[in-house]
């Protein structure tokens, strides 16, 4: 496997990690919101787009990884704590 490479910025962004369902929830409607989209699960599903759990976070990369083949990936976080938990928690998945 190539390796996988994160350049993170920061803030207002789409992707996230939040520590829970509802926080994530809370954070697609206000993407949708804030693209004009109507349909939050129009969010969840854009490529352009993820946020979840850590576990969500990571099974969406692996499978783009997979799918895609993609490697590198340029992310924006909307909250500093959300790029935090997402170097803690997703990012030593990818590291090899």
């Amino acid at each position: 496997m190539r390796p996988i490479k994160f350049n993170v910025g920061l803030p207002n962004g789409d992707p996230a990690a939040t520590p829970d369902r509802a926080t994530a929830d809370a954070m697609a409607a206000a993407t949708a919101q804030s693209l004009g989209i109507e349909d939050n699960e129009s969010v969840r599903t854009s490529l352009q787009v993820i946020i979840g759990t850590p576990d969500d976070v990571k099974r969406e990369l692996t499978e783009r990884i997979e799918k895609f083949g993609m490697t590198y990936f340029f992310l924006n976080f909307m909250m500093l704590d959300a790029a935090e938990m997402f170097a803690k928690e997703v990012m030593p998945a990818f590291s090899r």
